[in-house]
């Protein structure tokens, strides 16, 4: 069965967040009309495996400071 195309407000929802955080996170999407449209289990994929991505910077306590 083919999974359904969810527009941002909808995976929002889904994953109890603002639509303002679906725009800031560039989740996986396809454009379709003019519109981003999502796929919840690509969306979990790239959630899941995000914490090794390249683009993810880690981050590091200030020398001389202890980490919290």
């Amino acid at each position: 069965m083919r999974e359904a195309w969810m527009d941002k407000r909808q995976l929002a929802h889904e994953l109890g967040i603002s639509v303002r955080t679906v725009e800031r996170l560039h989740l996986p999407h396809m454009r379709v009309g003019g519109q981003n449209r999502y796929h919840m289990s690509e969306v979990e994929n790239f959630l899941r495996v995000g914490e090794n991505a390249d683009n993810v910077v880690q981050l590091h306590p200030r020398p001389g400071r202890e980490a919290a």
